[in-house]
């Protein structure tokens, strides 16, 4: 239950994992009756928060990632700030995030990123900037549920997930805010998808550029 008052529901999407993230998982639903395990056989990032959207049933959905760090407060700061927007229905609320690293000081691209990141508060500067790069940190976004389903949810690709959400949710008027909060530490590591994964190299993002332009 959130502080006020909205109950929480966990979907904990397990997509192959072969370390021990499932029976982690499976602990923390038997001691939490709000988290719910869903399984999806190694098939992606796509098909993981495709099923974890069918899956839920709450009004919002607001996602992360299970290396990173939601900071107290995150979900409530958020929704509130949902609330007080309008119209509520068309907007996706994230915040400010700070990176950091395990073993490594957190490299000057990342930190150049996430500061540029933080600065984007308005919708406005959110719609300007929309070009440059994607304009939230994808774990931090917070949206409707019904908006998020009734553009066909995500798309699988070779390009950036939510680089190509974030657009397409532009496009049919949608504006993005920010809270002016760290209210998310975002772990860097050379194993991210951002780091191995073709579909997050500079030509794919200029593909989604190009394609949103014309």
């Amino acid at each position: 239950m959130l502080d006020n008052q909205v109950p929480i529901e966990v979907l904990i999407v397990d997509d192959g994992s072969s370390d021990d993230s499932l029976p982690v998982a499976r602990r923390l639903c038997h001691e939490h009756e709000a988290i719910e395990l869903a399984q999806n056989p190694g098939r992606g990032i796509v098909s993981a928060l495709n099923h974890g959207l069918t899956l839920a049933k709450g009004r919002w959905i607001a996602r992360m990632d299970g290396d990173d760090l939601s900071l107290p407060g995150r979900l409530d700061k958020q929704l509130n700030a949902w609330c007080q927007a309008k119209p509520r229905e068309r907007q996706v609320v994230a915040c400010q995030v700070e990176p950091f690293c395990d073993d490594r000081p957190v490299g000057d691209g990342m930190r150049r990123y996430c500061r540029w990141l933080n600065s984007l508060k308005s919708p406005q500067e959110h719609y300007r900037q929309r070009l440059v790069e994607s304009p939230i940190c994808h774990p931090t976004a917070l949206m409707s549920a019904t908006l998020l389903r009734e553009v066909g949810g995500y798309r699988d690709g070779p390009f950036p997930e939510d680089y190509d959400l974030w657009l397409r949710l532009m496009k049919t008027g949608v504006t993005f805010a920010k809270i002016e909060e760290v209210l998310y530490r975002w772990r860097d590591h050379p194993q991210r998808l951002t780091r191995t994964d073709p579909r997050y190299r500079q030509d794919a993002f200029m593909r989604r550029k190009l394609e949103h332009l014309l």
